[in-house]
């Protein structure tokens, strides 16, 4: 994975994608899909937390001042939930990719925490 995100060519450009933040979102939703966890309750909230952090920017990207903030925390909070169930599968034993997952949630943590300001 690159370390530079482009938007998808498109005719339609919503507001959300603009932000780079979104992008990188995208790819963890991928990067989640194609290494699932084994344990199937932990491989459900992990694929909850990452669709979450997602959904949560492109609709706080559509709103302005606190509910935007507030979805911008919710959306940071998810992924570092997604990042944690990671770490927890690894811990268990689990063969999981963790260096990109905690790569990709400490750029997107770090972004959203610069919009919530």
């Amino acid at each position: 994975m690159g370390n530079i995100v482009q938007a998808p060519k498109s005719t339609t450009r919503l507001c959300h994608h603009r932000l780079h933040v979104w992008h990188y979102s995208i790819q963890l939703v991928r990067l989640v899909k194609a290494h699932p966890i084994g344990d199937r309750e932990l491989r459900d909230q992990a694929e909850r937390a990452c669709r979450s952090t997602a959904l949560n920017i492109a609709e706080a990207a559509a709103l302005d001042g606190a509910a935007k903030r507030r979805h911008f925390k919710i959306a940071r909070a998810s992924g570092v939930e997604t990042v944690a169930a990671y770490e927890l599968a690894e811990a268990l034993g689990e063969p999981v990719p963790i260096e990109e997952i905690t790569r990709l949630g400490n750029i997107i943590v770090s972004m959203l925490s610069g919009l919530i300001c």
